[in-house]
């Protein structure tokens, strides 16, 4: 955390600028203004400048005349500004005479039994006519225009007011340290600051764009939402065959599975047979496959048929359209189902085919041996 040594620009001719310990994050990028925080308690400003806190709204901005010295360690900035009271000259560590006049810091007490002492942050002096120019140029409301009474600095650092008339003297002095800053505040801060002239153009900027973003957003999602709910529409489960549907089924042989494959060449008719055979029925992958299988071949012509045809002279089934019906119907009741864990399920019902037929006709073989 850097702390920097600064001296404020002054407001008179022949008037040293007061000195002050900022945080190196209140100064602008080119080091010739520093914002300056609106805390009135002690203790709140010595927080603000150990944690380095970002400038808010109601900070003020104040002209830099000159840097003296950044340093790391807010005790040695401490050292060097009491050095600065009465010298220009901080870069260095060389001892002063003895002679020349030190000034203690100004201290600021508060009437109560333990006799707390805590030091009140200094803003810089400034005048009104300043601020008055400071704030046209920036656009915000103007401060109450300066009458007779002017500021300074009193030995405790308590800014008070010199009114122009002896009886009004009384009212003019603030009663606490906390009243004197107030009244500093009123005097000295304008109505709106320009951080906060900014804000409001970051707000505007923020409902010119943002707020169209965000109905464009919902007008997306609407009809995301509908063009889903119109899907859903169009994939419902029909128990019926489609009424141009060229073969019977199940299928008993190769010219009739070579009508199909020609049938389902149009993707509405794919898709009316997967609906169909969706609505069979089964309680798994496994039990939904075989039922659509069943329902498609019989096992004379299944077990013409291999999932790749590799074996015994065997044809490819993975070739066939039909395939593709089978498992868009398994998909469309069984949610996150891939198409490898359908077709594993293919491959096993295709190849016991050869024993459900050889076990189809085994009763009608006992029976003739019988007679």
């Amino acid at each position: 955390m850097a702390y920097v040594g600064i001296e404020f620009e002054s407001d008179g001719e022949n008037d040293a600028g007061e000195i002050a310990i900022v945080n190196k994050v209140w100064l602008t990028p080119m080091k010739r203004r520093v914002h300056w925080p609106s805390y009135s308690q002690p203790t709140k400003f010595e927080s603000a400048l150990r944690s380095g806190e970002e400038p808010g709204d109601t900070w003020m901005l104040y002209p830099v005349k000159r840097i003296f010295f950044e340093t790391d360690n807010l005790l040695k900035a401490r050292q060097k500004l009491k050095t600065a009271e009465v010298t220009s000259d901080v870069q260095s560590d060389t001892e002063f005479s003895e002679k020349r006049k030190r000034v203690p810091p100004p201290r600021l007490s508060y009437d109560s039994e333990e006799e707390s002492v805590a030091t009140l942050p200094r803003p810089p002096r400034f005048s009104l006519d300043k601020v008055n120019q400071q704030s046209s140029r920036q656009s915000y409301s103007q401060p109450e225009p300066r009458s007779s009474p002017s500021t300074h600095v009193n030995k405790k650092n308590c800014f008070r007011t010199i009114p122009s008339s002896p009886s009004s003297c009384a009212d003019a002095i603030p009663s606490s340290p906390s009243s004197c800053a107030d009244a500093i505040n009123r005097q000295r801060l304008p109505t709106r600051s320009p951080l906060a002239v900014r804000g409001e153009e970051r707000e505007n900027l923020d409902s010119k764009v943002v707020v169209p973003l965000l109905l464009h957003i919902k007008e997306q999602n609407n009809q995301i939402l509908s063009w889903i709910k119109k899907q859903s529409n169009t994939t419902v489960v029909h128990g019926t065959l489609p009424d141009d549907i060229p073969v019977k089924f199940p299928l008993c042989s190769i010219d009739s599975l070579t009508v199909l494959e020609s049938y389902l060449m149009d993707d509405g008719h794919l898709a009316e047979l997967a609906a169909y055979f969706s609505s069979l029925g089964g309680r798994d992958i496994g039990s939904k496959t075989n039922i659509i299988l069943k329902n498609i071949f019989n096992n004379e012509l299944a077990q013409l048929y291999s999932f790749y045809g590799s074996r015994g002279n065997k044809k490819a089934f993975n070739d066939l359209r039909v395939k593709t019906v089978i498992i868009r119907a398994v998909q469309l009741t069984t949610s996150n189902t891939t198409a490898e864990e359908i077709s594993a399920h293919i491959k096993v019902w295709l190849k016991h085919a050869p024993q459900r037929l050889s076990n189809s006709l085994q009763p009608k073989k006992n029976c003739n041996q019988g007679i």
